[in-house]
C-alpha cells in the first residue's frame, strides 16, 4: 500500500470496496462485466446515496479479461477546474480509434469505492 502523498499522474491504481480514492482517475476497468462501479461522494457533495461510474469501454473489454494486459493510449482533457460536476476528456487507443470520456468515467480524490474494484489511471493530484 502507497500513500496518497507517493501517487503521481500517470500512475494506475487498483483500488476496491471501502478504499478512499487518493487522487482524480478515469477507470480503465471494474470487477463488473458491465464496466461499471458505485462509489460514495459524501465527502465531495455530502450526497448519501451511492452514484454509478463506468469504465472506458475499450479499455474494460481488455483488462476485464486480464487485468495484467497492456493497454496501450492517449488520455486527453481539460485542466482541472473547481466544477466537480464536469469531466470533458478522450481515450485513444494506439490503432487511433477515439472514445470520448464524461464525468461518469472519473472518480474524484476522497470519495470511497463502494462495492466491487477497479483500475484507474491518475489524471490529477492536487496541487
Amino acid at each position: 500500500m502507497i500513500s496518497s502523498a507517493q501517487v503521481k499522474v500517470g500512475d494506475i491504481l487498483e483500488l476496491h470496496a471501502k478504499d478512499r480514492v487518493p487522487a482524480d482517475l478515469v477507470i480503465l476497468s471494474t470487477s463488473e462485466p458491465t464496466g461499471s462501479i458505485f462509489i460514495k461522494t459524501d465527502q465531495l457533495d455530502g450526497e448519501t446515496d451511492w452514484k454509478v461510474r463506468r469504465s472506458i469501454r475499450s479499455t474494460h473489454s481488455i483488462l476485464f479479461a486480464n487485468k495484467e494486459a497492456i493497454v496501450s493510449g492517449t488520455v486527453t482533457y481539460a485542466p482541472a477546474c473547481d466544477d466537480i460536476y464536469d469531466f470533458l476528456g478522450s481515450f485513444t487507443n494506439s490503432e487511433g480509434k477515439k472514445e470520448s470520456l464524461s464525468l461518469d468515467n472519473t472518480a474524484w480524490a476522497n470519495t470511497v469505492v463502494a462495492a466491487g474494484s477497479m483500475i484507474a489511471l491518475v489524471v490529477f493530484t492536487g496541487k
